[in-house]
C-alpha cells in the first residue's frame, strides 16, 4: 500500500499523491476489470501500466489519454447539467462525489490482504455511508467520519482507522494514528500500521529522489510514530517491516524527524532475534538522542547507540543494570549510562557474551557475568564487529 498525503504546511504535494495514485491504478484495474465498461478494460489496464511504468514522458501522454477516456463517457452524459434546476444540479454533483470516494474505496480493497478485505466488506455492506465518508473529498467529513467508527477490537475497526493513514491530509493522518494507539494490540490495526510503514519507506526509498526531502521527511514522521505503536504492542510480524523503515530513514536526510532510537526501543520491546544484525550496526553510534539531570551534576545521557545496545538486551533478556545503564523513572521513563567510560565497558561485555553466546539455541545461552572492574582485554570487540 502507497501513502498519499498532504501537508502540515507545505508538506506534502497533491502531485505525489496523484502519481501514486496512478500506480495504485494498475493493481486495481487488474484485480477489478468489471469496473469499467468491456470495451475501455484493455485501453485503460494498459494505460495505467505505462503510467506505473514507462518513462517519463511515455507516463505522461498515457496519463492524458487515462484521464480524457475516464472523463468523457461522464462529461458526455452531464453537457446538459447547467440547464437543470439548482437543486438537481447538487445532487448531480453529489453523485459525483460518491464516485471520488467509490474510486478510492476501491484502490484501497484492492491493496488489502484477505481478511482485512473480508474485514472491509463486511463493514461496508452494513454501513456504507461510513465508508464513504472515511473516503469523501473533504478532509472534514473525513475526521467526523473516523471519530464515529465503534471502536472494537477484532472487528473492521482496524481496517477503517489505518485506511486514513493513507491520506493526503495530514491532520487526517494525525487522527488515525491517535485513534490507532486506543485500539492497543488489535490485530486488524496491527497489519494496517506495518503496511503504512512499508508503503512509505518504499515511497520514499524504493525510488530515492523521487520525491522532495520535506515530503520524505514528513513521512518519516508519521512513520515512526506508527512504528512506536507496533513496539508498544508486540507486533512481531512487523520487525522485517521497521527494520527496513529504520534502514530507509535512519540516514539523512529523513533521520531529522525520524528518531531513530525510538524505533530501536520499538524493536527491542517486540524482542524478535531478527532485529539483532540491524541493532548489532546501530550500539556505536554516538549520536545523542536524551539528555536528564538527575541532580548533584549527574547528567544521565542516551545515544542512539544506547537505544540499540538496550533493545539488544531485552531481546536476549539481559539485566541492563548488569551492563550498567541506569533508569530514571518517570511519566517518560529514560535509560542510559552516567558516563562514557561505563558506556564502553558495557558493548564490550555485551561484545564478549554475544561472542559466547549469541548463536546459541537460547536454552544454551549463559548469563552475562557483570564485571567490577572496566574491561581492557584486547579480544574484547565491539558489537558491530561480530559477524
Amino acid at each position: 500500500m502507497i501513502l498519499l498525503t498532504m501537508p502540515r504546511g507545505n508538506w506534502f504535494g497533491r502531485a505525489a499523491a496523484a502519481v501514486l495514485l496512478s500506480a495504485l491504478a494498475v493493481v486495481a484495474f487488474a484485480a477489478e476489470p468489471a469496473s469499467v465498461p468491456p470495451s475501455t478494460q484493455p485501453a485503460l489496464s494498459h494505460l495505467a501500466d505505462q503510467i506505473a511504468r514507462g518513462t517519463p514522458d511515455e507516463a505522461a501522454a498515457a496519463a492524458d489519454e487515462f484521464v480524457r477516456q475516464i472523463i468523457e463517457p461522464v462529461a458526455a452524459s452531464l453537457k446538459n447539467l447547467e440547464q437543470r434546476p439548482a437543486a438537481e444540479q447538487r445532487r448531480v454533483l453529489q453523485a459525483l462525489q460518491r464516485v471520488h470516494a467509490g474510486l478510492r474505496i476501491r484502490l484501497y480493497q484492492a491493496n488489502l490482504p484477505p481478511e482485512d478485505a473480508q474485514l472491509f466488506d463486511q463493514v461496508a455492506a452494513g454501513n456504507g455511508d461510513l465508508v464513504e465518508r472515511l473516503f469523501d473529498d473533504d478532509p472534514r467529513r473525513r475526521l467526523a467520519a473516523l471519530y464515529q467508527i465503534p471502536l472494537e477490537p477484532g472487528s473492521a475497526a482496524g481496517v477503517l482507522v489505518t485506511s486514513r493513514l493513507f491520506d493526503w491530509d495530514a491532520p487526517v493522518v494525525e487522527a488515525a494514528l491517535n485513534i490507532a494507539a486506543r485500539l492497543g494490540d488489535d490485530p486488524a490495526t496491527m497489519r494496517g500500521l506495518a503496511r503504512f510503514v512499508e508503503g512509505a519507506s518504499q515511497a520514499v526509498c524504493g525510488s530515492p529522489g523521487a520525491l522532495p526531502a520535506d515530503e520524505a521527511a514528513a513521512w518519516a514522521d508519521f512513520s515512526n510514530r506508527a512504528i512506536c505503536l507496533l513496539g508498544n504492542s508486540k507486533a512481531r510480524s512487523s520487525v522485517p517491516v521497521i527494520v527496513e523503515a529504520i534502514r530507509c530513514f535512519g540516514r539523512p536526510p529523513y533521520r531529522t524527524l525520524f528518531r531513530v532510537a525510538e524505533a530501536l526501543d520499538a524493536l527491542g520491546r517486540i524482542g524478535d532475534e531478527r532485529a539483532v544484525p540491524l541493532l548489532l550496526e546501530c550500539t556505536t553510534d554516538p549520536e545523542q538522542h536524551a539528555i536528564r539531570s538527575l541532580g548533584a551534576g549527574s547528567l544521565l545521557r542516551v545515544t542512539v547507540g544506547d537505544a540499540a545496545l538496550l533493545a539488544l538486551a531485552h531481546i536476549y533478556a539481559l539485566p541492563p543494570d548488569e551492563l550498567g545503564f541506569v533508569s530514571a523513572p518517570g511519566d517518560h521513563p529514560l535509560t542510559g549510562f552516567l558516563d562514557e567510560r561505563t558506556r564502553r565497558n558495557a558493548l564490550r561485555l555485551f561484545a564478549l557474551w554475544y561472542k559466547e553466546n549469541g548463536e546459541k539455541p537460547p536454552q544454551e545461552r549463559t548469563p552475562l557475568i557483570p564485571q567490577a572492574t572496566p574491561i581492557t582485554e584486547p579480544a574484547a570487540h565491539t558489537p558491530a564487529e561480530q559477524p
